[in-house]
C-alpha cells in the first residue's frame, strides 16, 4: 500500500481529489480516502487524554505534575512513531489546540496502553474509549472483560442456533464481545438483559471474530466438512422425508 498527500475540491454534487501518483508500478485504481476533522479537539476529549495520561504515569510511578507532562511527552512520542507505520502519519500536536480526529486517535491509543499494560483507572475504560470497535477488539485480544477487565470469554452476539454444536461450527465471521462470567459477571447480564441493551448500557459493540481471536479463545475457526454438508444440504432444500431439516451435527 502506498499514501500520498493531496487536497480535495468540490466540483458539482461530487469531490474531485489531487494528489501525485507515488513512484510504484501496479497501482489500482481504487483508492481509500481518510477525511480528517478539522475542528479542534473538544473539552471533553482533552479531558479524556489529560485524565489517561494521569493514570498510566501514576501506575508507572509518576506522581508529580511534572512527571506526569514528561510522561506525556514519552506517550506522545510513542504514538507518532506507531502512526507513521500505518496509513495515516500524525504531525507534532499539542492537546491544546489539536483537531479532533488527532485527539480520537491519541485517546485510542491511550486507552490501549492501559488494556494492555492492565492500568487501573477511576473511570471505566469504556466510558473514556472514543472508538468502540477498537476498544472492544483490543479487550477481545487481551482477554479481558470490555465492561470490567476482568478475566473473560466470548460472548456470541450471532445466534448459534438450536442443534448446531459450537465446537464444530466455524466461529470467524460472527460476531461477538468479551465478557466476564459467573452469576455476577457481565456475560449473565448480557443474557439477562438482552444483546442490544446491554450493548446501549454500556455503549459498547460487537466486533466480528477475527481467526487470530478463535486461536485466543480457542474456538474453531471453521466449521468441520459434516456440519457444512448439512448446512449445504438444507440450504439446497434436500431434508429427510417428514423432518423438514436436516439432522445437524
Amino acid at each position: 500500500m502506498a499514501q500520498t498527500i493531496g487536497r480535495a475540491y468540490r466540483h458539482g454534487d461530487g469531490i474531485i481529489i489531487k494528489t501525485t501518483a507515488p513512484p510504484m508500478d501496479n497501482l489500482s485504481d481504487e483508492v481509500t480516502v481518510i477525511w480528517h476533522d478539522k475542528r479542534s479537539i473538544s473539552p471533553e476529549q482533552r479531558r479524556k487524554a489529560w485524565a489517561l495520561i494521569g493514570e498510566i504515569a501514576r501506575h508507572c510511578g509518576y506522581l508529580s505534575q511534572s512527571d506526569k507532562r514528561q510522561m506525556h511527552q514519552e506517550l506522545k512520542a510513542k504514538f507518532l512513531a506507531q502512526m507513521r507505520d500505518v496509513e495515516e502519519p500524525v504531525e507534532m500536536f499539542s492537546l491544546r489546540d489539536t483537531d479532533m480526529t488527532t485527539a480520537r486517535e491519541y485517546i485510542t491509543f491511550l486507552v490501549e496502553i492501559c488494556i494492555e499494560f492492565d492500568v487501573p483507572t477511576k473511570e471505566p475504560l469504556w466510558q473514556m474509549a472514543e472508538d468502540v470497535e477498537a476498544y472492544v477488539y483490543q479487550c477481545a485480544i487481551h482477554g479481558v472483560c470490555a465492561v470490567c477487565r476482568r478475566h473473560a470469554g466470548m460472548h456470541h452476539v450471532d445466534a448459534v442456533g438450536m442443534g448446531r454444536n459450537r465446537r464444530r461450527i466455524g466461529h470467524v465471521g460472527l460476531m461477538g464481545i468479551s465478557l466476564c462470567w459467573g452469576v455476577r459477571g457481565h456475560h449473565f447480564e448480557a443474557h439477562q438483559l438482552g444483546d442490544a441493551a446491554f450493548m446501549d448500557k454500556y455503549l459498547l459493540a460487537p466486533i466480528e471474530i477475527t481467526k487470530e481471536i478463535a486461536i485466543i479463545y480457542k474456538l474453531r475457526a471453521e466449521a468441520d466438512e459434516e456440519l457444512l454438508q448439512a448446512l449445504a444440504e438444507h440450504e439446497a432444500g434436500e431434508t429427510d422425508e417428514g423432518t423438514g431439516l436436516p439432522e445437524l451435527p
